[in-house]
């Protein structure tokens, strides 16, 4: 699941209010909460922008930069996790 939010957050296009319809879809057919927020969390990295970022900062940033999203969006989908198991 987890693996599925990430590529689907980083191929995700357009803005985010257009998303919260099937997430909510998806939430009322058992998709956790975690997932969603490492969904969206993992959108903060946009493949039309990683040449021009490339290209300002470099390969070996551009690299180091994408792998802590992704790691934040996987550690930040684990503590809403936490947190709602608490809030339950």
């Amino acid at each position: 699941g987890i693996l599925y939010a990430l590529i689907g957050g980083i191929i995700s296009h357009g803005p985010m209010y257009a998303w919260y319809g099937m997430m909510q879809e998806l939430r009322s057919h058992g998709l956790k909460d975690g997932l969603i927020a490492t969904f969206m969390y993992a959108r903060a990295v946009k493949l039309p922008l990683l040449p021009f970022m490339v290209d300002l900062f470099g390969m070996l940033f551009t690299i180091v930069m994408t792998l802590y999203i992704l790691i934040a969006a996987v550690l930040q989908g684990k503590v809403i996790d936490t947190i709602m198991k608490a809030k339950s």
